[in-house]
């Protein structure tokens, strides 16, 4: 990829990436590890979670949260020691997904909704999961065509969710109590892309790993595309900004599809992150 660099290699397969406090976090789908990557390339294991760990975030009092896919599970905690918070299966289907937390402490998380690696299964809509800062589960949003990527803007008001079976960024209002309003499609995409992991920049675009076109996107609202990025692997899953200007966009990318290295500790490590200076940074709280 012109103006990126290989800044990490060999990994299961890394997803659901946070920039926070000179650190970019990332879970491992294959090892089951959270970690974090420092900007000198120091690599740290925060946690471990063996039922496969999916999106992250924090409390507003810094304590780590996490998506845990094959349980069903919120887990939280401090120093590597992570327990379970709320059970998603209360709404949840199949296996949980990315997730992403708003300044009060409402997580709202995605879902596959239906076995997507199994051929003889036919796609369906899935609702929204949220959890509230003190561990309700409740249903944000209903009929979401396999929610992914997650961002929170508008200083809080709005939720962005990449729903990547209809090819589209959709958008909620968020009401004060944490529950979700009024929902619109605020991106039409290309037919195929399949947006998968996003990120949030300073003038309100989105970044977007668009699996089914091996690219990276930079999107405003209406899906005009302002740039793109064209990735060096099979797949791309997933983005952040960060950086010391919040300017270095991290590619998260391997040759092993999700079919094969989810919760597979014994998948070829292909998974790799490239860094790409962009001009736009991104926003502080947000992947």
């Amino acid at each position: 990829m012109p103006g990126s660099r290989v800044i990490l290699d060999g990994r299961g397969l890394l997803e659901c990436p946070r920039w926070r406090d000179g650190w970019l976090y990332m879970s491992d789908f294959a090892l089951g590890e959270i970690c974090r990557l420092s900007m000198s390339g120091t690599v740290e294991v925060v946690a471990e979670v063996p039922t496969v760990p999916g999106g992250l975030g924090w409390t507003p009092e810094g304590e780590l949260r996490a998506v845990s896919m094959y349980d069903l599970k919120l887990l939280g905690g401090r120093d590597g020691r992570l327990e379970p918070v709320a059970d998603l299966s209360i709404v949840a289907s199949f296996r949980t997904n990315d997730m992403v937390m708003s300044g009060t402490g409402v997580a709202y998380i995605g879902q596959f909704g239906y076995d997507l690696f199994n051929p003889a299964e036919q796609p369906r809509r899935s609702p929204l999961i949220g959890v509230t800062s003190s561990g309700t589960v409740f249903t944000a949003a209903a009929d979401l065509f396999l929610a992914n990527g997650l961002v929170i803007t508008d200083e809080g008001r709005t939720l962005l969710v990449a729903e990547t079976l209809s090819h589209q960024i959709t958008s909620f209002a968020i009401d004060s109590d944490g529950t979700l309003g009024r929902r619109d499609v605020w991106a039409p995409l290309p037919e195929g892309s399949r947006p998968d992991g996003i990120c949030l920049d300073a003038a309100g675009c989105v970044w977007i790993a668009c699996t089914g076109l091996r690219r990276y996107l930079r999107v405003a609202r209406g899906g005009r595309v302002l740039a793109e990025i064209a990735a060096d692997a099979e797949h791309v899953f997933a983005c952040a900004l960060g950086g010391p200007d919040r300017r270095t966009l991290f590619m998260l990318m391997g040759d092993q599809p999700g079919r094969a290295a989810i919760g597979n500790p014994d998948v070829p490590r292909t998974s790799r992150i490239a860094a790409a200076q962009v001009d736009v940074p991104g926003v502080y709280g947000q992947p």
